[in-house]
This record gives C-alpha cells, sequence and structure tokens, in this order.
C-alpha cells in the first residue's frame, strides 16, 4: 500500500470514527431531550393537579359560604317575619274588649296548667286587667 492510500484509509477511518461519534452523539442529544420533555411533562402534570386541587377547595369554599350566607338571609327572614306575627298579635290582644281580653287569658292558663299548683306571673300592664276575682274564678275552674 502505498502512503496515498494509507492516507486515504486514516482519511475513511476518521470520517466513519467521525459519523459514528456524531450518530452517538445525536442520540444522546435525543435521548437528553426525551427526558427533559418527560421531566417537564411530569412538572407540569404536578402543577396542574395541585392548581385543580386548589381551584377544587376555593370552589367549595366560596359555594359552602355562599350557602351559609343564604341561610342566613333566610333564617333573618324568618325572624323578621316571627317578630311581626308576634307583634300584630300583641297588638291584638291589646286592642281586645275587658271581656275577650278576661276570656282569652282564662282559656290560655287553663290550656297550660299541667298539676295545677303553678305560679301565675302578672306583668305590669296586666295587673290592672286581671283582678282577684278573675284568679278565684279560674281556681274555681280547677277544682
Amino acid at each position: 500500500m502505498t502512503i496515498k492510500d494509507i492516507n486515504n484509509k486514516i482519511i475513511s477511518d476518521a470520517r466513519i470514527q467521525a459519523e459514528k461519534i456524531i450518530a452517538q452523539a445525536e442520540d444522546n442529544a435525543n435521548n437528553i431531550t426525551k427526558k427533559g420533555k418527560k421531566k417537564a411533562d411530569n412538572i407540569k402534570n404536578k402543577i396542574l393537579y395541585k392548581n385543580n386541587q386548589e381551584a377544587s377547595l376555593k370552589k367549595s369554599k366560596i359555594l359552602t359560604e355562599a350557602k351559609l350566607e343564604a341561610k342566613k338571609t333566610i333564617l333573618l327572614e324568618k325572624q323578621k317575619i316571627i317578630e311581626d306575627v308576634f307583634g300584630k298579635a300583641l297588638e291584638s290582644i291589646l286592642k281586645l274588649s275587658d271581656k275577650d281580653y278576661h276570656y282569652f287569658i282564662k282559656k290560655l292558663i287553663l290550656d297550660n296548667i299541667e298539676i295545677g299548683d303553678e305560679t301565675i306571673f302578672i306583668g305590669s300592664s296586666d295587673q290592672r286587667k286581671i283582678s282577684e276575682s278573675f284568679i278565684e274564678d279560674i281556681n274555681k275552674e280547677l277544682k
């Protein structure tokens, strides 16, 4: 073999070796890229999962707060209605004639007596309307 042939052989072997090195480097680069993409996808999925969990918790919290606020509003409205009804009932009771008032109070007392030795407390505004004879009438009916 001549020097030129040896030289050509060395150059040819070097090219083959260089092509192998380049192919191996490209494979390594592709593998690194794939691993990087896979790692990035894993990180992205973890972030998305975490954000979805947080969003779900926030949504649940907002819904719970809204439901509680709605219940609170309903309770306040019910309380207003009850206060209004009691106010109107009291107003109606106060407008009763003495005869109707005595009948109402007497029925109220008799319907709510359980054993017969209850104590009845009379408010200062009712003391003018309820006399000793009225109490005695009730006591007679209990016997």
